[in-house]
């Protein structure tokens, strides 16, 4: 005869109930620039109400995030909330050195988090160390070095400095295209403002790397195939490779698609406007038809149509295309 062996799970179940203090009082210490009042106020802390560990540490999180502290703690002694901080010191001033440009200074600046009177924070620091190395590339600057130092003072203050050191700004060696199917790489360079660094090219600022130009050119490389007719073409990020040579390939993928023809126009207008006032518009249109999409024909189109309605005194009206 078999015997059968039945498996037997067995749960333990535990409950777990969160201990509470009731608190009727509130005392704040260590603190010299923020009141106690604010404290209370910003850590949405009251009085004559029990405390869990879970509301303690909702206190803590919200007060960190005003970035007045360093260090916070709480203690419940005999239904007194005790409310201990070390407040940070505040930034005086910020110093960048290394960097004569004011322009670029005020880029600098402008994607900074800490700013003069700001509370001290290291954390923000190691933040805008990158913010500052993200700035300067945007202009060109890609061998930049950062580094931070502080200075305090006797009033409870630092002087927060920024030595930079620029280094070379990046040059574009070779500019490459890929997905470029219908044009030569020669045609696509003379689009785009972006240029190779070649040796008669010395006053040039085209030849290096920019990220507001890099966005430019990939606006310029879509406006030209949706003016021949890709009316689906997307262009990828453009991106850097650096070499050896301490210079950059600068490469654009590009997604060409079908070139798209016009099938069919039509002008729709309200019924109370006059369609001989829009004959030459007709016209155009019907002109367009079998023709290469192109996004410059449309939006001439669109400018003529406001002249005519400036001109007709139609007034409150918009026009625009719709396409399908």
């Amino acid at each position: 005869m078999k015997k059968l062996l039945f498996p037997f799970l067995i749960m333990l179940i535990f409950s777990s109930v969160a201990k509470a203090e009731f608190v009727n009082n509130i005392v704040v210490n260590g603190n010299e620039r923020v009141s106690s009042e604010t404290i209370i106020l910003l850590g949405d802390v009251e009085k004559d109400k029990e405390y869990t560990d879970t509301i303690l540490n909702n206190i803590i999180n919200e007060l960190y995030k005003t970035n007045f502290f360093s260090d916070i703690k709480l203690e419940i002694l005999n239904g007194t909330l005790h409310i201990e901080v070390t407040e940070n010191k505040i930034i005086q001033t910020i110093e960048i050195n290394g960097i004569k440009a004011n322009k670029i200074k005020d880029l600098i600046k402008e994607r900074m988090i800490l700013k003069n009177k700001s509370p001290y924070n290291e954390f923000f620091v190691s933040k805008d160390l990158n913010n500052i190395k993200n700035s300067l590339k945007s202009v060109g600057y890609y061998f930049v070095e950062v580094k931070s130092s502080i200075i305090e003072n006797n009033n409870n203050t630092v002087n927060l400095i920024y030595d930079i050191e620029l280094g070379e700004k990046a040059k574009i060696d070779k500019i490459v295209f890929l997905g470029n199917n219908n044009f030569k790489d020669n045609k696509m360079r003379k689009i785009i403002v972006s240029e190779e660094a070649k040796f008669w090219k010395f006053i040039s600022n085209k030849k290096y790397i920019n990220r507001e130009r890099l966005d430019l050119d990939k606006r310029l490389i879509k406006n030209f195939y949706l003016n021949n007719g890709y009316y689906k073409v997307t262009i990828n990020e453009a991106f850097a490779q650096f070499t050896e040579k301490e210079k950059f390939i600068l490469t654009y993928s590009i997604n060409e698609g079908s070139k798209y023809y016009i099938n069919e126009t039509k002008l729709i207008l309200p019924d109370n406007y006059d369609k001989n006032n829009f004959s030459k518009i007709i016209q155009t249109l019907e002109k367009l038809k079998n023709k290469k999409y192109s996004l410059i024909k449309l939006s001439k189109i669109i400018n003529e149509l406001d002249k005519i309605t400036l001109l007709k005194q139609y007034e409150f009206i918009s026009a625009s295309i719709n396409e399908k």
